[in-house]
């Protein structure tokens, strides 16, 4: 619990005009004993939001979450948010 991951991602071409939103997928599993939470995760210019909570099964699954605005601007996400910001997940517990 505590532990976060941040990554960066091959940019989108200019060829991308609309962005209506972001969207994260991930693949989890525990593999450990009791109960393990985790949050999705987005990083625009320092400014971070969180998905929802997660429960991790003992097999994986896939989450998915949609940020639609960007957490630092407070609306749409252009082309040059997106490439810029990072995603990951926090383990809450």
């Amino acid at each position: 619990p505590g532990n976060a991951d941040r990554f960066t991602f091959q940019p989108l071409q200019n060829t991308v005009t609309t962005v209506y939103g972001l969207q994260t997928t991930g693949a989890y599993r525990k593999d450990d004993a009791g109960t393990r939470i985790i949050n999705q995760a987005v990083v625009s210019n320092s400014v971070e939001e969180l998905g929802p909570d997660h429960s991790l099964p003992d097999s994986y699954v896939y989450f998915t979450d949609q940020f639609i605005l960007n957490p630092d601007t407070g609306v749409n996400w252009t082309l040059a948010d997106i490439n810029a910001m990072l995603a990951g997940y926090d383990l809450v517990s």
